[in-house]
């Protein structure tokens, strides 16, 4: 899981990733600061849909997550 700033010419915002090794666990979105009205809503946004998916996942692919 990763937050990376992305500046582009238009868009600016955050970039959720979420990678367990496991393609049927591997889950993104982007969170454009535009859209969430400023940044430090949408890494409020982005950290809440993390936390969202990261509490569904099957214990198994929390586990190889927390290993890397």
């Amino acid at each position: 899981m990763d937050y990376a700033a992305r500046d582009g010419r238009i868009t600016r915002g955050w970039w959720v990733r979420i990678l367990t090794g496991n393609e049927k666990y591997q889950k993104h979105k982007f969170f454009s600061d535009g859209k969430n009205g400023g940044k430090n809503k949408a890494l409020k946004s982005a950290t809440e849909w993390r936390d969202k998916i990261f509490s569904a996942l099957p214990s198994k692919a929390k586990r190889f997550m927390s290993n890397k």
